[in-house]
């Protein structure tokens, strides 16, 4: 899946503590449209792997433009997301589940980069 100009937005990693710590990742994306925002939201993350080791740019890691992505089979009943950003920065999440949702910015949003 090609994105164009999808640039993340923001990202945050939440554990939850119950008897068996669950890991949960949630992504916002600013969509290419420039019309609204892109969620992903990972549910029982077993594993998880931000390589930010930039290969093409001098001025140091980054989450820059989304480049493409693949969602596979892992095994054990979970899925493998891998996110590839033009930088050559590369994030592998393993979860149980994964969702996806699109929700459009309102035309009269004072900033719709928000």
């Amino acid at each position: 899946m090609t994105h164009g100009s999808i640039t993340l937005n923001s990202w945050n990693v939440r554990q939850e503590r119950k008897q068996i710590r669950e890991i949960h990742i949630k992504l916002k994306l600013f969509a290419a449209s420039h019309r609204g925002h892109i969620y992903f939201t990972y549910e029982n993350v077993s594993q998880y792997d931000l390589n930010a080791r930039c290969l093409y740019c001098q001025a140091g890691p980054k989450h820059d433009d989304w480049l493409h992505d693949e969602i596979t089979l892992a095994g054990m009943g979970e899925v493998e997301h891998e996110i590839v950003f033009r930088s050559g920065t590369r994030w592998n999440i393993r979860c149980k589940s994964i969702s996806y949702e699109y929700r459009p910015v309102p035309e009269d949003a004072p900033d719709k980069a928000v």
